[in-house]
């Protein structure tokens, strides 16, 4: 199964914070083990750093290039159009995405960002639908959904984040909260080529330290499953789960069936807990 671990910044870290990120995850990226591929690592930090990111991950990109030229005495120059995307791009350890982006592709829309600007930064994931917008930002189930069809339209993937809080789920009322939630928020029309993720995230959960128990989100992931298999069944969709995710209970919430990896906040800032997270995630 394909894992995906994703580091959601929200609204922290400067650009030497994220060259000393960037550094620390290098130095330490390569003491992963895997039984299975290499997950897929998203960075998602505040807009104002994607370009950075993405200029430091290029340069990195043409390092390896030129190692691999030394490697097979050959030239950085003769190598086709092809292979440099393929080592500059596509072997990237690290994954762009943004943590959320307007449903429109331009206009009147004062301190927005579309999703037609973020792939020019070569993002590759864009979180909608987090809690804290969804609370912070009145934004509904629509206009979420409108996001994603717009993400998927510029060839990117959305995350889109789903959760109940606390007094739906102390009234018992939050599997079908979630599954209203959840029905809502996905793109109206999805091709079978196309990809989602869904991120359970419950916000009582999030950022309080607290994360829900193993029973408690392997119920939701079983119903999410069952809910968007029976919408499409030959849509490509993986599942992953966030709320006060850390390197204390990353191991057991990822053995979870159908859970295909983790959304993680506080944590993601230090990139030495970062990894480990993953690397106790990954061979479940």
């Amino acid at each position: 199964m394909e894992k995906y671990f994703i580091a959601n910044w929200k609204m922290n870290n400067s650009f030497q914070e994220l060259e000393d990120w960037l550094d620390e995850f290098y130095e330490n990226c390569n003491n992963i083990t895997t039984n299975n591929n290499l997950p897929t690592i998203v960075l998602c930090p505040p807009s104002t750093l994607l370009d950075q990111l993405d200029s430091e991950l290029v340069d990195d990109g043409y390092e390896f290039l030129s190692y691999v030229a030394k490697e097979n005495n050959r030239s950085n120059n003769d190598f086709t159009a092809e292979e440099i995307i393929q080592y500059v791009y596509k072997s990237r350890p690290i994954k762009i995405g943004a943590q959320d982006c307007h449903y429109q592709e331009k206009g009147s829309y004062t301190s927005n960002i579309s999703a037609k600007m973020l792939k020019d930064v070569n993002c590759e994931f864009v979180i909608l639908g987090h809690s804290e917008r969804r609370v912070l930002q009145s934004e509904t189930n629509q206009i979420v959904s409108l996001k994603a069809e717009n993400v998927l339209k510029n060839n990117m993937i959305p995350i889109i984040c789903i959760g109940e809080e606390l007094k739906l789920r102390q009234e018992n009322t939050y599997l079908d909260f979630i599954g209203k939630q959840l029905i809502e928020s996905l793109p109206s029309q999805i091709n079978n080529d196309q990809m989602i993720i869904v991120a359970y995230e419950p916000v009582w959960a999030i950022g309080s330290g607290q994360s829900a128990t193993v029973e408690q989100i392997s119920e939701v992931v079983k119903y999410i499953h069952k809910i968007i298999s029976n919408l499409q069944p030959s849509l490509k969709f993986y599942i992953t789960y966030g709320g006060s995710v850390d390197s204390n209970n990353a191991e057991q919430i990822s053995a979870i069936e159908n859970l295909s990896g983790l959304l993680v906040g506080r944590a993601s800032l230090d990139a030495g807990e970062f990894l480990k997270i993953v690397q106790l995630s990954i061979n479940n």
